[in-house]
């Protein structure tokens, strides 16, 4: 009696181990199926932050002056300058401190252009222009995160290109230029920073530039020339 007593106990023991130890496999396959649900869930929460835009800044006067005080962000800056005079037209860009930053424009005459330049730090900047006739000013600080794929770009003196997307690899960059002064075409990122400079030669120029691209990403290319000129991307 007391031999089936201890049978049945110990069956009993036993049905209670097995039992448990299914509890804990159940557990552990529901810790492990909300552990990978969570980092499931963390992996889609990561979004690419996209930056707002900020407002244009226009500014404007007549002869040399001191540009109102204006806030810039770190990162691209795009300058679009005109000037009616028929001197020197000069402007340079001086962060809070009086430092100068940026060099814009060194032109005589008329002038309508541009100039990226990348900003290092957020803050406070001031134009000081020096002119003969009105001038004025527009600064656009773009922060897209798409672009068309254009591989064509044409002008007439020193400008910027709009922004354009390029996919990473070797690329055969085409230019020309009927000026006779400086023709200096740089490419930069989508931040303003000079990814490397294509050309820097004087008077008229048709040639090409082998370039390994490193990122896909967002680029614009700023040209310094007084003629017409044209850039071409093969792939």
């Amino acid at each position: 009696m007391k031999k089936k007593i201890l049978i049945v106990v110990g069956a009993l023991i036993s049905g209670l181990i097995i039992v448990s130890g299914m509890n804990n496999k159940n557990n552990q396959s529901v810790n492990n199926f909300t552990s990978d649900f969570s980092n499931s869930e963390k992996s889609e929460n990561k979004k690419i932050i996209v930056e707002k835009t900020p407002e244009v800044i226009t500014l404007n006067g007549i002869g040399q002056q001191a540009s109102n005080k204006f806030q810039l962000q770190k990162g691209l800056s795009i300058f679009k300058m005109t000037h009616n005079g028929s001197s020197n037209f000069i402007v340079n860009l001086l962060d809070s401190n009086g430092k100068q930053v940026g060099s814009l424009v060194n032109e005589i005459d008329s002038f309508n252009g541009g100039k990226a330049e990348n900003i290092q730090e957020s803050g406070t900047y001031i134009l000081d222009v020096t002119a003969d006739g009105n001038w004025t000013v527009i600064i656009e600080q773009p922060r897209q995160i798409t672009a068309p794929d254009t591989t064509s770009f044409s002008g007439k003196g020193q400008q910027t290109t709009k922004l354009f997307y390029m996919k990473s690899g070797l690329k055969t960059i085409k230019m020309t230029h009927n000026g006779s002064s400086n023709f200096i075409v740089s490419l930069l990122d989508s931040n303003g920073k000079q990814v490397d400079g294509l050309v820097n030669e004087i008077g008229s120029f048709n040639g090409s530039k082998a370039e390994g691209v490193q990122d896909n990403g967002i680029y614009l290319f700023d040209i310094a020339a007084d003629g017409d000129w044209s850039i071409d991307i093969e792939r």
